[in-house]
Order: C-alpha cells, then sequence, then structure tokens
C-alpha cells in the first residue's frame, strides 16, 4: 500500500512539473504555436473548398456532357428520320412523278389542238374522248388554264364556251383582218351566217344582206369574196350576190337549193 502511495505521488508530481512548464513557457512560443493552428485550420478549409469547387466542377462537366449527348441523341434521331423520309421516297420512285406530269402536259396539248382544228364549238364530253380519258373535271381545268394562258400572254386567239360547247377563235377587233387566210371551216360564225343566208337567198342584193347582217356585212362579203366562194355582179347602184362552183364543191351539191328569189328584180 505505501507503495502505491509513492508512485500515485511520482505520477502527479510529473504531471504538474508538466503543465508549469506550458505555462511557464515564452508567450512568443505560446504565439508561434497559436499560428500554426491557425494556418493548418485555414489549409484544412482551403482543402476542403478545392475539393468542393472540384465537386461542383465535376457535376457541372457532367451536367454539360449530359446535355451534349442528349444533343447528340437528338441529332441522330433527326438523322434517321431523314433517311427513312428519303427510303419512302425511294420506295415511290421519283420517275413516278414526272410520268404524271408528262401525261398532264401531253393532255393539255391534245385539248389545244382539239380547240384548234374544230371548226365548231365542241362539248367537253367530245374534248374527252378524243383526249382518251373520262376525267371531265381534269379536261375543264385543262381548258380553263389554256384560256387564262392565252390572256396573260395577250394572244390574238381566245377560246370562249357557248351553248355548244368551246370554240376556240381569233379575237374579234383581229377576226376582219385575217379571215381571209383561213377556210371557210375556220370562219367565224358570222361569215358562216352572211354566207348562209346568200347561198338561201341567192341570188341576192348585197343591200338587201346589209339590211340583214347590218353593216358588218361589208366586210363578211369581202372575206367570202377573197376566198372565191361567192361572186359579185353589178347592179345598178349595189351588187347582185351568190354563190360560186367552189362553194358547191366544198360544201357538195345538195347543201343548197339553188332558187329564184321572188324578191329579186
Amino acid at each position: 500500500m505505501d507503495d502505491t502511495k509513492e508512485n500515485t505521488d511520482e505520477l502527479n508530481k510529473e504531471l504538474n512539473k508538466e503543465l508549469n512548464a506550458d505555462l511557464n513557457k515564452p508567450v512568443d512560443v505560446i504565439e508561434e504555436k497559436v499560428e500554426e493552428d491557425i494556418q493548418k485550420i485555414e489549409k484544412e478549409t482551403e482543402e476542403k473548398k478545392e475539393h468542393e469547387n472540384k465537386t461542383t466542377e465535376n457535376n457541372e462537366n457532367e451536367k454539360e456532357e449530359q446535355k451534349i449527348n442528349e444533343k447528340k441523341e437528338d441529332a441522330e434521331k433527326n438523322e434517321n428520320k431523314l433517311i427513312g423520309q428519303e427510303t419512302q421516297k425511294k420506295e415511290k420512285p421519283e420517275k413516278d412523278y414526272f410520268k404524271e406530269e408528262k401525261r398532264i402536259e401531253k393532255l393539255r396539248q391534245l385539248v389545244e389542238a382539239t380547240l384548234f382544228m374544230s371548226p365548231q364549238p365542241i362539248s367537253l364530253q367530245e374534248i374527252a374522248r378524243i383526249s382518251g380519258t373520262g376525267d371531265l373535271e381534269l379536261i375543264s381545268e385543262l381548258i380553263e388554264a389554256l384560256r387564262k394562258d392565252l390572256i396573260e400572254r395577250k394572244s390574238g386567239i381566245e377560246i370562249v364556251r357557248e351553248t355548244e360547247g368551246y370554240r376556240m377563235q381569233v379575237l374579234s377587233e383581229l377576226e376582219v383582218k385575217v379571215s381571209h387566210l383561213a377556210g371557210p371551216t375556220r370562219f367565224s360564225k358570222g361569215v358562216m351566217k352572211t354566207l348562209a343566208y346568200i347561198a338561201f337567198k341567192q341570188p341576192v342584193k348585197q343591200s338587201t344582206i346589209v339590211k340583214f347582217r347590218t353593216n358588218k356585212a361589208y366586210d363578211e362579203i369581202k372575206i367570202l369574196e377573197e376566198q372565191g366562194f361567192i361572186s359579185k355582179e353589178k347592179a345598178g347602184i349595189t351588187f347582185v350576190i351568190k354563190t360560186t362552183k367552189k362553194f358547191l364543191e366544198y360544201f357538195g351539191d345538195n347543201a343548197i337549193k339553188l332558187i329564184k328569189n321572188p324578191d329579186f328584180e
């Protein structure tokens, strides 16, 4: 028991000695230790901050990389979509489109030729029959497109719709100057009416024709005479008009009955 007490006393003395040594250290030594502790704390704080910054930066980089990857995926999807569309187009060859366009253009040409060659108004159904199609709506659209094209080009030709159908003809203001160049089947309706009147009433005075057809009959008679379908003979202050042999050759012997006109003196 005495040994234990002695050991305890020795330990207390040692501790007191160390404590007194620390308390008796110079102030500058204490300040230096405090400074070291502060620096250590600051260093640990800085390292912690750097670690946090790196973590934040890594997170931002990951987010940015994720956005880039998403954009790449979207771009790939769009590219695949475009490839799919191109594949579908290839499955339906473009030549089919051009083939249809060529067919429509051929129809348009045929419709125009039909209207040009027809000496009288021609029905929509007849034009469609000649064109080899039953699509009346398409034929009607092509005729309207041709009509507008002639107007836009300020052409000397026009397409008009009459009761019997469609007719392609020279503009009325140009007709008098060019009608003599055409065959009788291309005569205007007015010229044909005058010719029919002459054929039925012949021999007939020019003054009588003018009364029936108005003053425009002078130009129509001139056209018919230049074409050789009528002849004129002086009779006082007017002319006597009748059809010629060419008229019979062209329209046939049965086209008219040459009867004496009781009104002719």
